[in-house]
């Protein structure tokens, strides 16, 4: 019986995807929206994630990451591109 609480306890306690990964950062913090205007040079990659809406804004609004590296991001809110941004691998 006690090994059951403890199962439970720990199912409870799980932490989050925000917890165990670094928070991509930002540019411009706002409430409802991570917003990107400049170069953000992510080398290896890795998993990032953005708690809300993630806005790459003008062309100068870059995510890279090194060549044959892997980059992914848990967006909690939408992903909007604007014209000439990138999110690159090179």
């Amino acid at each position: 019986m006690v090994f059951s609480v403890f199962a439970l306890g720990g199912f409870l306690f799980t932490p989050s995807a925000q917890a165990l990964h670094p928070v991509l950062p930002c540019d411009v913090d706002l409430p409802g929206e991570c917003q990107i205007t400049t170069l953000h040079d992510m080398g290896a990659g890795g998993v990032f994630v953005v708690p809300k809406t993630l806005h790459l804004i003008g062309s100068s609004a870059q995510i890279k990451t090194n060549p044959g590296s892997t980059l992914q991001i848990d967006i909690t809110g939408e992903l909007i591109m604007d014209v000439g941004s990138k999110i690159t691998g090179d």
